[in-house]
């Protein structure tokens, strides 16, 4: 790749109350993500998130989606490389500055209420400064240097490459950002997203190809619609990777179908009014963006013609004396143009093809029974209150494993399609009454698998050890507090619990499966008899003299 001279500098600086970007217990704040290992993880789950996300947006129809993940590990450094499909050109990363302004305290995806997949939505600001937080995380106080990471988040996209650089003054408590830009001859259009970080002592031995692998292929599980593929490199010596060879994993994960195209966009009636004038107060540029220019982001806003009232900049709206009387009466406007949608549009079909598609990618990965049909179900639901209105569903799909007798349930949780890095136990306040009218009460959704049978032994009426995906698809996600990664699940208990009633139903039981068992508290001493092939009481008792009791039993003159 060729690049010519450096011909542009934006420089600007973060102020105080930013500084939680830069610390180690801020990372923790904001992503839930304590143990160290799994920041490693974080620019690769956003970076596959917001590369999907823009497929989705922009190329709905095709199947030509693409994303390359390229991960190099060696003795010092963790690079990755992440390049999505842009066959159209599509214009990219306009506005850098704003992306990287940490006294922006929201993203863009915060904003919106759709299918998409990002928790953070501001997770660029975070991905840049990982780097200097990673530096510093052993700090003790004693040093009188403040270190900077000088190694750029490169993002190369339209034919412009550009390296943003971080510079931290804790004296000061600020952070400055400098963007570079240089113009980039890429041979076909794609994006390009680069990072590299230090690898501290403590994951020096776990951080593998291995680890690596097994997160990819868990993100890319759910996703059938854009061809993936990984290529993992772990290049370090060999008394820190503890194997005499380097490493190397690639694999492609192919799409079985086009990209749908989605209907996907903010509708009014899941917008608290509080979140609504949030719409007026977190816009970039209030002078150039008119008040129709918010309004038309809206499901309900294409209903509604240009007006002397709403052709008025956001920066006027907002000097108004009266200003939170007009934005009331936008927000009653807009909720009196359309009802509340009833049925939430999903970018897949959730049918017995999806059931197959998902069981055999998930053969390629789990020693899962190939003779079992997969329990696939789909639970819709729609969530209102006093405020507010909209429609979610539940996807889940159940596969036993293929020697059940010798491992637990194994769950995996995913919001809008992405698998967290941090095991995501969707926690919450779950009660219901089964069929039988026993009340039942969880706290998280193992607790839920567990009342219904899986994860824990319970004897022979226990459901068969199982792969348990379980997918919630929502509009809107509420976060538990600071912490972006955990999503209030206040809305959505009563269909999980449906979602996953339904799908044990399809799981058979040990004793449904014709497993007998030696000692009936141990699972792993089932042993499966055929269920359907009568044996008399004879035969049942020549079995027993020859195995228990060691007899030779001859056969009768």
């Amino acid at each position: 790749m060729g690049c010519s001279p450096l011909t542009e500098k934006d420089i600007f600086t973060s102020r105080k109350h930013s500084m939680d970007y830069f610390t180690s217990d801020g990372v923790i704040l904001r992503t839930g993500y304590k143990n160290k290992l799994d920041w490693y993880l974080l620019p690769i789950r956003e970076g596959l998130d917001n590369a999907v996300d823009f497929l989705w947006k922009y190329y709905g129809g095709s199947d030509k989606g693409s994303i390359a993940l390229e991960i190099t590990i060696d003795n010092l450094l963790f690079t990755i490389k992440l390049t999505n499909s842009n066959q159209r050109n599509i214009p990219i990363f306009n506005d850098l500055k704003s992306v990287f302004d940490y006294d922006v305290r929201y993203g863009s995806k915060q904003n919106m209420h759709v299918i998409n997949r990002g928790m953070l939505g501001d997770a660029m600001k975070q991905i840049l400064s990982l780097g200097y937080v990673l530096l510093h995380v052993n700090d003790d106080g004693r040093a009188f240097s403040d270190r900077q990471w000088d190694y750029p988040l490169v993002i190369r996209h339209n034919q412009q490459e550009s390296k943003v650089f971080l510079t931290v003054d804790k004296a000061a408590q600020t952070g400055q950002v400098r963007i570079a830009h240089e113009e980039a001859k890429i041979e076909y259009p794609n994006t390009e997203l680069e990072i590299t970080l230090p690898i501290i002592k403590e994951v020096q031995s776990t951080l593998t190809a291995e680890y690596i692998e097994d997160y990819c292929r868990k993100y890319s599980l759910l996703t059938t619609d854009i061809t993936i593929k990984f290529s993992i490199s772990d290049k370090r010596e060999a008394d820190i990777r503890s194997s005499n060879t380097s490493v190397v994993y690639s694999f492609d994960i192919p799409s079985t179908h086009p990209i749908n195209l989605l209907t996907n966009s903010n509708s009014i009636h899941s917008f608290t009014p509080e979140e609504f004038i949030a719409q007026f107060l977190n816009v970039h540029d209030k002078n150039s963006t008119t008040v129709y220019d918010v309004l038309k982001a809206f499901r309900e806003g294409s209903h509604i013609k240009k007006s002397e009232e709403n052709e008025l900049s956001v920066a006027k709206l907002l000097s108004m004396q009266d200003k939170e009387y007009k934005v009331e009466r936008l927000y009653n406007h807009l909720k009196n143009v359309l009802g509340p949608a009833r049925v939430l549009p999903l970018p897949y079909k959730c049918n017995k093809k999806r059931a197959e598609i998902l069981s055999k990618r998930a053969r390629e990965f789990y020693d899962i029974d190939t003779e079992k049909e997969p329990s696939y179900k789909l639970v819709r639901g729609i969530y209102e209150d006093s405020l507010v209105s909209y429609p979610y569903a539940v996807e889940i799909l159940a596969i036993p494993f293929k020697n059940p007798n010798e491992r637990d349930s194994v769950s995996l949780c995913a919001v809008n399609y992405s698998v967290s890095p941090k095991e995501n136990s969707l926690e919450g306040d779950y009660n219901w009454t089964d069929r039988n009218g026993n009340f039942k009460k969880a706290n998280n959704i193992y607790e839920v698998l567990e009342k219904n049978g899986f994860h824990t032994y319970n004897g022979p009426i226990s459901r068969l050890p199982s792969l348990i995906i379980i997918n919630l698809i929502t509009p809107k996600r509420d976060p538990h507090g600071y912490d972006k990664s955990i999503i209030n699940t206040k809305p959505f208990t009563v269909s999980i619990v449906a979602a996953v009633a339904r799908a044990a139903s399809g799981i058979q039981t040990f004793r449904g499966a014709g497993y007998r068992f030696q000692d009936v508290d141990n699972y792993r001493t089932a042993k499966r008899h055929d269920i359907n092939t009568k044996v008399n009481a004879r035969r049942l008792l020549q079995k027993f003299l020859v195995s228990e009791r060691g007899l030779a039993v001859t056969k009768a003159e």
